[in-house]
């Protein structure tokens, strides 16, 4: 249970390998019932839960945590982004797991070090693997929104409308002051409760400049193929384009810093210190980013090869979520 996406796919190859699955998840949301929640701990061998990004968010995994403690049952935790061992509020839970997922050996080190005892296990995000393989090309993406053969600039939204506002805002400050000729599209978060209106005022101030798209007219996963340029203010949405050789900057401005922080307890972000996203704290170093990018210069494409070997097939890490349970549920 929990807001990733990865747990879907995962109890979609259990399903198909003989297991019974109970799912609660919300990809991205608030999950939007927990009727028969005990039951289906009760009932079950192990409770695997994501680790949401809040307190708030985070209130199912903590119900289901203390049903399957109350129980007797097992219970695991799946991190499905970098730095999640130190969410604050799930600190307690994690020690007192019987496994805990993680993305790859880096995380594995950190957490181990933290969590001193627990059973962590590498097995990266099914998700992650899946970017590799778009379900569009950049012509049929470009066709369905409208766009034409020139620069598109994809901006990434997250949940809060003030991060967005001012990343936005940024980007068109830019593209005004330097008369950039490029189409922007904003990709809302699926979890972006805010009203849409709330957005609109920016498409009027951008004299037509930025189109706003749905998750449920488009996911932003899906438009990455058809971008030149992606802009957001730490996005996972970095790791696609790593695997698309899409290159990235982040617009690390002090509210999406503070976010940070109080999710990850640290006000840096992997992509960045490894090198394959590039990052700008203020208007001025997003401007000499983005020129970097626009320039071919920056860099990233040689950084996102060595970090990013292109899958040959999909599966490999449900496979080793799915063998990790089957070892501790024989």
């Amino acid at each position: 249970m929990g807001g990733s996406e990865a747990l879907g796919l995962l109890a979609e190859y259990l399903g198909s390998v003989g297991w019974q699955t109970h799912t609660f998840l919300g990809y991205g949301k608030q999950i939007a019932s927990l009727n028969d929640l005990q039951g289906a701990v009760e009932g079950s061998d192990i409770t695997l839960c994501g680790m949401s990004s809040s307190p708030e968010l985070a209130a199912p995994e903590l119900t289901a945590f203390d049903l399957a403690k109350a129980t007797g049952k097992k219970f695991g935790f799946f991190a499905d982004i970098f730095n999640s061992h130190r969410r604050t509020w799930l600190q307690d839970q994690l020690r007192q797991a019987d496994v805990f997922f993680v993305l790859n050996e880096d995380e594995a080190a950190k957490a181990r070090q933290h969590l001193p005892g627990v059973n962590v296990v590498v097995t990266g995000n099914p998700v992650w693997e899946r970017f590799a393989f778009p379900k569009f090309t950049a012509t049929e993406i470009r066709s369905q929104l409208g766009l034409n053969d020139g620069r598109v600039l994809l901006v990434v939204g997250t949940k809060e409308l003030l991060i967005n506002i001012a990343l936005v805002s940024a980007v068109l400050n830019l593209v005004h002051r330097h008369n950039w000729h490029c189409q922007i599209v904003y990709s809302f978060h699926p979890g972006d409760r805010n009203p849409v209106a709330l957005y609109e005022p920016l498409v009027a101030w951008s004299g037509g400049k930025i189109q706003l798209v749905l998750p449920e007219t488009m996911a932003g996963t899906d438009i990455v193929p058809a971008a030149d340029v992606i802009v957001d203010s730490f996005s996972t949405i970095g790791i696609q384009a790593g695997f698309l050789r899409k290159p990235v900057v982040t617009y690390a401005s002090g509210l999406a810093l503070g976010r940070l922080k109080v999710i990850t307890g640290q006000e840096m972000w992997e992509p960045i210190e490894q090198g394959y996203v590039m990052s700008g704290r203020n208007d001025e170093e997003l401007q000499r980013a983005l020129l970097s990018v626009f320039s071919g210069n920056s860099g990233l494409r040689q950084k996102q090869e060595a970090m990013f070997l292109i899958p040959t097939e999909l599966g490999r890490s449900v496979g080793l979520l799915a063998a990790e349970l089957e070892r501790l549920v024989p």
